[in-house]
């Protein structure tokens, strides 16, 4: 492990199950899947999944894109992405 990373003891399926049952939503997220917003823009990757009071969601997924050369991070309520499959664009 890396210096500073943060790992979580619980699996990635009861982390599945947790989110899904504190936010209704039907989608199963996980750290590492590669999401898009539902209304447009670039291929995202879930860096994390937890409570972002000061965002206004209590439970969110933060996501990480490239802007260019630059890596973006953002804050989104699990409601407003979904699923990609295949390469990024």
């Amino acid at each position: 492990m890396i210096q500073g990373e943060h790992h979580s003891r619980r699996s990635d399926r009861a982390e599945r199950i947790e989110f899904v049952r504190t936010t209704g939503c039907g989608m199963e997220f996980k750290r590492g899947d590669a999401v898009v917003l539902k209304y447009g823009g670039p291929q995202m990757t879930i860096l994390e999944i937890g409570n972002y009071p000061d965002a206004g969601i209590s439970r969110g997924l933060l996501c990480a894109w490239f802007d260019g050369r630059e890596t973006v991070e953002g804050i989104f309520d699990p409601e407003t992405v979904e699923s990609c499959a295949g390469p990024p664009n």
